[in-house]
């Protein structure tokens, strides 16, 4: 009996391996991680400096990070269930996704200075339809997001009205001013990324 009860022992020891073995490959087989890569470029005027440029490439490239995340995100079988608008997922997806930079190149064109930035986000279906789902729940999550959305969208118009403005002044002090005008707004845009990324924390 006892040789019986040892032989069923290592069956059903080999059998429950089996079956996680089994799950584990279902996991993999069920999750995706999609790598998204952005560069983003700032081709440079006589009143600008690189470090303003350089940001801006960084800003373009965010921009279009989250735009590529928002549409791969909504083709997820997982989120579509959410009836979510367009609208709630960019909102949510840049509460939620974590944009990483990676490098900064300057190029000639010309007589023209391009400073260009990559910027890459890992983004995994489960967690992301998790997270997701967590924050359509979070009445105040929700709101502050879709708030900062829209104060965003507001700051991108001003700042293409100040990148315009600054290509054609010609005096130091209308210079100064518009730059010291488009200083703020970056500013400003970088704390909403501080805002969001305290979210995407669950510090806020």
């Amino acid at each position: 009996m006892r040789i019986l009860s040892n032989n069923w022992l290592v069956g059903l020891g080999r059998l429950a391996l089996s079956m996680v073995s089994c799950v584990l490959a279902f996991t993999s087989a069920e999750a995706e991680i999609r790598t998204i890569t952005a560069t983003g470029e700032y081709r440079m005027g006589d009143n600008d400096t690189r470090i303003d440029a350089k940001r801006l490439a960084l800003l373009d490239a965010k921009r279009l990070a989250l735009e590529q995340a928002g549409t791969y995100i909504e083709s997820i079988t997982q989120i579509k269930n959410f009836d979510l608008t367009k609208d709630e997922i960019r909102a949510y997806t840049a509460g939620i996704v974590e944009l990483i930079e990676h490098r900064t190149r300057t190029i000639l064109e010309g007589e023209t200075t391009v400073i260009q930035v990559e910027v890459t986000a890992k983004i995994d279906t489960d967690v992301v339809a998790h997270q997701i789902d967590a924050l359509h729940r979070n009445e105040t999550s929700k709101t502050e997001l879709a708030t900062l959305q829209t104060e965003l969208d507001r700051l991108h118009e001003e700042l293409d009205t100040k990148n315009r403005e600054l290509t054609v002044k010609k005096s130091k002090a209308a210079v100064d001013q518009v730059s010291k005008e488009r200083q703020r707004i970056l500013t400003e845009e970088s704390v909403i990324d501080l805002i969001r990324q305290a979210i995407r924390l669950g510090k806020v």
